[in-house]
């Protein structure tokens, strides 16, 4: 009878061994994918900051373009009345 004890409570204990080794192999491969996905959200996350950093870039030239268009269009509007104050001198 003391054998059939311990033989019952040595399957018990294998079966229980059997369980946490499974739940082991899941917690890795959960692990491993969480970790995977941690990875290619990093990867986008960066390729994110460098697609910003261009648009920052872009959008500063384009604010520098404009205020320099700006600059030419207030120019040429001086000429223009300039001219226009010329011609209309010169019509009286």
């Amino acid at each position: 009878e003391l054998a059939e004890l311990y033989e019952g409570i040595i399957a018990r204990q294998a079966r229980d061994l059997e369980i946490l080794r499974e739940k082991c192999e899941t917690s890795n491969r959960l692990f491993t994918n969480t970790e995977m996905a941690f990875s290619d959200l990093y990867l986008k996350y960066q390729k994110s900051r460098e697609i910003i950093q261009v648009y920052k870039e872009n959008e500063d030239k384009l604010l520098y373009n404009i205020e320099s268009t700006e600059d030419q269009i207030e120019k040429m509007n001086g000429k223009y009345e300039a001219m226009h104050a010329y011609v209309e001198d010169q019509i009286h």
